[in-house]
């Protein structure tokens, strides 16, 4: 379990050192640095695998919990600057867009897609923009997940102000880190769907900064370690929905 958490560290850490010169339509690359973030927060939980004393069990449960609950508000935030970006830049005139920018930047709230239940939540978002995305299952799962962690956080019971864990440790850390790598996998579906190229190797550009001609089509290569990610901890049907939201033709192998 541990070494797919290794993974997924490096892959949120490939996704934002393949990305991170490729400028979005503002002044950074925004898959980068939501995967940045996810990097440190799974670095965090790789952190609380080992414990000294019982009493830092709860704890690292609260931890754990707050982990979560960011992972899973990287996806709605980096959805709706995403999107909007992109909306805001091919819309509408210069003016409006450097007021976009401006706002942005500044201290205005950021008012996310959410993962919910009503309909305008990022399922109905993303579904618009792209078709059915056959990813109910995932969704409910995400939504469950979601409203789990805010009862933690907010100590809405007292069996999440003070949770009594039959299992041990390791099981309690088992089941919480298999919430982060479905969620991190989520987090890549969604990451793929905003930009395939996203997952792309440094070929070509390391063939240009070296003064050579790349080799043809170079720019649809998948990088090694994320066919290396989908190939350990994908199945059947997590790999068809990759081929079949493949817009961008990158050559996969798996």
């Amino acid at each position: 379990m541990i070494d797919d958490i290794k993974q997924i560290k490096d892959v949120a850490r490939a996704l934002n050192h393949l990305n991170f010169q490729k400028m979005d339509n503002i002044y950074v690359n925004l898959i980068a640095i939501f995967s940045e973030r996810n990097e440190a927060l799974i670095n965090s939980a790789i952190r609380l695998e080992k414990i000294e004393s019982t009493e830092e069990i709860t704890g690292n449960i609260i931890l754990l919990n707050f982990i979560l609950r960011d992972m899973i508000e990287n996806i709605e935030i980096l959805s709706w600057l995403k999107l909007k970006n992109d909306n805001v830049y091919h819309k509408i005139g210069e003016k409006e867009y450097k007021e976009f920018i401006s706002k942005l930047l500044g201290d205005e709230k950021i008012h996310p897609y959410k993962f919910s239940n009503n309909n305008k939540n990022l399922k109905y978002i993303l579904e618009n923009l792209y078709g059915s995305l056959n990813l109910n299952d995932d969704f409910d799962k995400i939504i469950v997940i979601k409203k789990e962690v805010h009862n933690y956080i907010h100590k809405n019971g007292l069996k999440y102000i003070a949770p009594i864990e039959s299992l041990t440790y390791d099981k309690v850390l088992e089941k919480y880190f298999n919430k982060i790598k479905f969620i991190f996998k989520f987090y890549f579906k969604i990451v793929f769907l905003l930009d395939n190229s996203c997952i792309g190797s440094s070929d070509c550009i390391d063939y240009l900064d070296c003064g050579m001609t790349p080799p043809e089509n170079c720019q649809y290569w998948v990088a090694p370690i994320f066919d290396e990610y989908i190939i350990n901890q994908f199945d059947d049907n997590d790999k068809n929905w990759l081929k079949n939201n493949n817009n961008y033709n990158m050559q996969f192998n798996f």
